[in-house]
């Protein structure tokens, strides 16, 4: 089929060892694509939690503001790049908009690190922020 190119699609938490594995020993490239939904999975707020503090154990710090989860995906972006990643893949069953302020994002981030539902005006503004 003459494949030279194969790009998996992973979460940000995922530590990408298979590619490395890979990397060296095996004959078509494989490569990361970086995948980030779980960070607008706002609808169980515990889950969503688990999440958060996944991301932060495996970016090296505390998850407790919207600018040290921007941080965090930073980082992690920093690291897919370092392994071979160029894409991005997202899977949005809609767009988001609405207008925001980084006030207003890390409100309703901490509001759902507190295990709190948000509004939908929040929802959708921390969405767009993401």
């Amino acid at each position: 089929m003459n494949v030279e190119v194969l790009c998996t699609t992973d979460d940000p938490v995922d530590s990408l060892d298979h590619h490395k594995k890979l990397k060296n020993s095996f004959k078509i490239r494989v490569l990361p694509s970086f995948r980030p939904d779980n960070v607008i999975k706002t609808e169980d707020p515990s889950k969503f939690i688990s999440y958060i503090n996944k991301l932060g154990n495996i970016a090296g710090f505390d998850i407790n503001s919207f600018t040290s989860l921007v941080e965090a995906l930073d980082k992690r972006h920093l690291y897919f790049n370092e392994t071979g990643c160029r894409l991005s893949d997202h899977g949005l069953n809609r767009f988001y908009f609405a207008k925001y302020t980084i006030t207003e994002a890390d409100y309703a981030f901490k509001k759902l690190l507190g295990g709190l539902p948000l509004t939908q005006n929040e929802d959708e503004m921390y969405k767009t922020a993401i």
